[in-house]
């Protein structure tokens, strides 16, 4: 014989037994009763889940049946709650229909015949319900998965691109300097563009690796007291020559050149070079600047706050939601031709979050250009 599990909820012993009557009458099936006159009690038991049904009356001395029903958060729950009540008021039962009650009685007109229906109507409806759900979460699940994979075949078709073009110009220009009748000057121009995309190349793998790194949190992290002016000084000597062939300035504002900071400066200067580059990339007129202060209303403690500007392209309110994600370079006008993977700002933001901080956009204009600010706790 099925057993079905049903919580009365009542504060009058006389109606609970009336309906425990009504139940034992009923044939083929064992009900399996449990009282509650208590509101709280009442609410406490409903979260839990753990009967088939719960029969709520609507009178609970100063509270009542739709109390119940705002208090548990019906929209959560999965197992059926039925409205008993006497009143014959319409309002009161759409009002329990929209708080989430599957069905509702009168006491005046209960019998067993129509309390067995009403249960087992509410248990399939709920049953019914949690099909689809499960269905919707499947299909759900199903375009997470198509998704995941045609961003995989983009990955890595983004990839062999990125890694084909560099290395066509190194297979190329190796040719032409192991031609005897190249010239010396010819020679080392060649070579040196065969360097320039072997360290792209370089650059690019380990990108790569450091996100799987992140990803399978096995990155490693070099905590140690440094100057971050050293880093600062290491970043705009690296990137001095790329601003200058662009005609751009490169300007550096540091508010305490003598702060040390425990970081991992390897990680900062991966960062920083990132951010600079990028802006180097879509700047084609102006200046980019790193200017370095150290932020102390956080709650959280010291912040020293590195923000990077350019007078470049900017980005529309679009591109910037999505701007944290890798291959999401956007399509802006200049952006559609400017090669790269849009690896580098994801890796940047996940490297920061590692060390403790955070990187953000902070503004952004079409046309004007964009500011970005890194945040790192002072002591690590």
């Amino acid at each position: 014989m099925k057993t079905i599990n049903i919580v009365i909820v009542d504060d009058d012993e006389d109606d609970y037994l009336i309906v425990d009557g009504y139940l034992k009458e009923i044939s083929g099936v064992h009900f399996n009763t449990v009282w509650i006159p208590d509101f709280n009690l009442a609410v406490q038991a409903i979260k839990e889940q753990k009967a088939d049904v719960y029969l709520v009356d609507y009178m609970m001395g100063e509270k009542t049946g739709l109390d119940v029903l705002a208090a548990v958060n019906t929209p959560l729950l999965q197992k059926p709650i039925i409205l008993v009540t006497g009143h014959q008021d319409r309002n009161i039962d759409l009002q329990a229909m929209d708080m989430g009650a599957a069905d509702f009685l009168y006491k005046r007109t209960l019998t067993s015949e129509l309390l067995e229906r009403s249960i087992r109507y509410s248990i399939k409806q709920s049953e019914d319900r949690m099909r689809l759900h499960e269905a919707d979460q499947f299909e759900m699940q199903k375009k997470a998965l198509e998704t995941a994979n045609e961003f995989k075949s983009r990955y890595v078709a983004d990839i062999c691109h990125e890694i084909r073009n560099p290395l066509g110009a190194i297979i190329g220009f190796a040719d032409l300097a192991g031609d005897p009748g190249t010239n010396e000057e010819e020679r080392v121009h060649f070579i040196s563009t065969i360097q320039r995309n072997g360290e792209y190349l370089l650059g690019l793998l380990s990108d790569v690796l450091d996100l799987a790194k992140l990803e399978a949190g096995q990155v490693q992290i070099f905590v140690e007291k440094f100057k971050p002016m050293n880093v600062f000084s290491d970043v705009i000597d690296l990137m001095r020559v790329s601003a200058r062939a662009k005609g751009l300035e490169l300007d550096l504002i540091v508010e305490n050149p003598s702060l040390e900071i425990n970081s991992d400066q390897r990680r900062l200067k991966q960062i920083l070079l990132n951010l600079v580059g990028n802006a180097i990339k879509f700047t084609a007129a102006g200046k980019i600047t790193i200017e370095c202060r150290i932020f102390k209303q956080d709650p959280k403690g010291n912040f020293l706050h590195v923000v990077v500007s350019d007078t470049g392209i900017g980005m529309s309110a679009e591109e910037a939601k999505h701007l944290f994600t890798a291959y999401q370079q956007g399509q802006t006008g200049l952006k559609q031709k400017i090669a790269g993977t849009g690896l580098g700002l994801n890796l940047s933001k996940k490297l920061a979050e590692t060390l403790g901080g955070n990187l953000t956009l902070t503004s952004t204009n079409l046309g004007v250009g964009s500011t970005f600010t890194l945040a790192l706790p002072i002591t690590a």
